[in-house]
């Protein structure tokens, strides 16, 4: 439990990290247009991790239906942001005659790391199915080691679309290394990623449950940015930053606790066990 928190107090700081950087290496429109593009990311995201992640960590079973459904969960996620981030692209380009506008270089620049960025965060969910947080959590930390200076060597004032870029590049490593350490535990496991399209998923409530909810708070600040200024969502943004670190706490609970109760056996322990990480 105690690695599952920390990995995910990694993530929220590299998140929060890259926003810090991304507002001192840009100007005020700059960060305003990279945290619409960021919002926007944060709604993919949030959707990935329901349909994907969420249902990936409640998989019981046998070690090989597990390991099957770790090896599947990468393998749907990297192909259908794939083919998001190409179709996306491509319709943008079309519509925005090649991306002149900053806010549809951001977009495009998105798009071309989309597959990078989900594929990645699927990893930690597929750790956690193997009971392997330590191994995610090392993953994380080296996307933040590469992140934050690789923002940072970005010249003053460089655009919204150079800065995601840059954002995207440094979680090649980090997929990488979650690749390496992934790969002798599922090596033996066929790959369906075709069921994650089956009828009755789980992700589909969740990611139901997370468009009525989070999402829905995203879309309204997306919707402000490209109907009153996007300089509104950049202070918005900002703002939300100074929420981080319950945020985290909020998502660990949420995401990993359940299954981590779940493996505790008797009804008694689980209830001690969520009293006690409540506070009792």
């Amino acid at each position: 439990m105690l690695a599952s928190v920390a990995d995910q107090g990694v993530a929220a700081l590299t998140n929060i990290a890259v926003l810090v950087v991304a507002a001192r290496q840009s100007t005020a429109a700059g960060f305003a247009v990279f945290s619409l593009v960021y919002t926007v990311f944060t709604v993919l995201l949030g959707l990935s991790s329901a349909y994907v992640g969420q249902a990936l960590v409640l998989e019981c079973g046998q070690p090989r239906q597990v390991r099957t459904a770790c090896r599947s969960a990468v393998a749907f996620t990297a192909a259908a942001s794939s083919v998001l981030g190409v179709s996306g692209a491509v319709v943008l380009w079309l519509l925005t005659a090649g991306g002149r506008h900053p806010l549809a270089a951001g977009m495009l620049a998105l798009c071309l790391v989309l597959p990078v960025l989900l594929t990645q965060d699927v990893l930690r969910y597929a750790f956690s199915a193997l009971r392997r947080p330590r191994r995610a959590l090392a993953a994380d930390l080296l996307r933040l080691t590469a992140a934050v200076p690789l923002l940072a060597l970005q010249p003053e004032q460089a655009s919204p679309a150079r800065l995601m870029l840059a954002w995207g590049v440094s979680a090649l490593p980090a997929l990488a290394v979650g690749l390496f350490l992934l790969e002798p535990r599922v090596r033996d496991a066929p790959t369906e990623p075709w069921r994650y399209l089956r009828p009755g998923h789980l992700g589909r409530r969740f990611a139901v449950e997370f468009s009525v909810g989070n999402a829905g708070t995203q879309l309204a600040v997306i919707g402000l940015g490209l109907l009153a200024t996007p300089l509104a969502v950049g202070a918005l943004r900002g703002a939300t930053t100074l929420f981080g670190p319950l945020n985290v706490l909020f998502n660990a609970a949420t995401g990993f606790g359940p299954p981590l109760l779940n493996r505790l056996g008797t009804a008694a322990r689980k209830a001690r066990t969520a009293a006690a990480g409540g506070g009792g």
